[in-house]
């Protein structure tokens, strides 16, 4: 006994393909990296304009000396959600704080927002400075 394809079958197909595809393409990357590994990210990428390097330490913290070409947002400041959500969700992002905390929390709220591709400097810029990596002041 043969069965009949059904004409709503056709177009209920057709949505669910469309879905995966959507799905498929919201494809979430976050990785805890080493010093190094950000280094080595930040020389590779340093040049595309689809990469931010996010400091999300107070502005004082910040003026005193950061990772170069950084953007800062304080994570403790009142515009914090407010700057994020200005901030393409497409874009990949390396995101560090004094020592990780900080950091750690704002890369949860990054996740909520929709970001994508984060990587999370997981111990800090204390230690981009034990390692005597290059900085701005």
């Amino acid at each position: 006994m043969r069965k009949k394809v059904s004409f709503l079958s056709i177009p209920l197909v057709i949505f669910i393909l469309a879905f995966s595809t959507v799905v498929a393409d919201k494809t979430l990357m976050i990785l805890d990296i080493t010093v190094s590994e950000a280094h080595t990210l930040i020389d590779d990428r340093k040049d595309a304009p689809d990469f931010i390097i996010l400091d999300v330490r107070t502005e004082a913290e910040y003026l005193e000396r950061h990772i170069e070409s950084a953007l800062n947002i304080d994570y403790r400041g009142e515009d914090f959600y407010g700057r994020l959500e200005e901030l393409d969700r497409d874009d990949t992002y390396l995101l560090y704080c004094r020592s990780g905390r900080r950091s750690r929390r704002a890369l949860e709220i990054m996740k909520e927002l929709g970001f994508r591709s984060i990587y999370h400097l997981s111990k800090g810029f204390m230690s981009w400075q034990e390692e005597d990596l290059p900085f701005s002041k």
